[in-house]
């Protein structure tokens, strides 16, 4: 389906306007007030990365970056949910999409992230 060239991706976006943050990392402390019968909720998202290894039919295997799309909190079961995506071209041909995670504190994480980071960059 092609959209128009003024399409304004906010279309899809179901937060309001007063509830939509650039993007965010994932490791971020949240600080809810007067959304529990205690007033206040502090909590910290857990910093892991996630990434995808994708496969071409031909070519080298490309590690791309996903970023945190959404953020849904639930102040009385205490719970939260990350939904992390990646834009993945069509072509060249994909074969396999495998989706990893660096976990926060994993021994050699920061390296293994800046590694990443600088080959999605190109």
């Amino acid at each position: 389906m092609d959209l128009p060239k003024d399409f304004n991706d906010s279309y899809w976006n179901g937060a309001h306007p007063d509830l939509q943050l650039p993007w965010l990392k994932g490791d971020e402390q949240v600080d809810l007030t007067n959304l529990t019968p205690e007033g206040r909720l502090t909590l910290r998202l857990p910093g892991h990365l996630p990434y995808a290894l994708v496969y071409y039919d031909e070519g080298p295997m490309i590690p791309r970056p996903m970023h945190l799309d959404t953020l849904f909190i639930e102040p009385d079961a205490r719970a939260c949910s990350l939904v992390w995506r990646a834009a993945i071209p069509f072509e060249p041909k994909v074969t396999e999409i495998e989706s990893r995670m660096v976990l926060s504190g994993e021994r050699g994480a920061q390296e293994g992230l800046a590694a990443l980071a600088a080959v999605t960059r190109g």
